[in-house]
């Protein structure tokens, strides 16, 4: 299993919740450690379309970053898990499907601990 981390730039966070990852042996992509450039948002789209998860932290922070947007809606429209942490007090803002809101890191950790023991679930194609 891959996940790919987007939102606030802070290393405090990214590094929590990768080493809370890579001790349930999940590969964590971290697109902050490559440094941008014009095809920035494009590679990322590309290296997340490989990742079963993406995880998004917006706590703390006034705008969302727009690669951060475009991701989580690419990340949706791929069927993908989104795990999205935002403490605004709009609980009814991030509505798409396989998406998932929390407040904080450790709701988000307390769910992945559930989501991570269960069997994974095979999509099923109507029609």
């Amino acid at each position: 299993m891959r996940a790919f981390l987007t939102g606030h730039d802070d290393a405090l966070w990214r590094s929590e919740i990768s080493d809370y990852l890579l001790e349930r042996q999940i590969v964590v992509i971290n697109p902050i450690d490559v440094a941008p450039d014009s095809a920035f948002v494009f590679k990322q789209f590309k290296i997340l379309e490989s990742c079963d998860l993406l995880i998004a932290y917006f706590a703390g922070v006034e705008r969302r970053p727009l690669a951060a947007m475009l991701a989580i809606g690419y990340a949706s429209k791929l069927a993908k898990e989104v795990m999205i942490v935002d403490d605004a007090p709009r609980p009814n803002r991030w509505r798409m499907p396989y998406a998932h809101s929390f407040p904080n890191l450790r709701y988000l950790k307390n769910y992945l601990d559930i989501f991570l023991g269960a069997p994974r679930k095979q999509p099923r194609l109507v029609g």
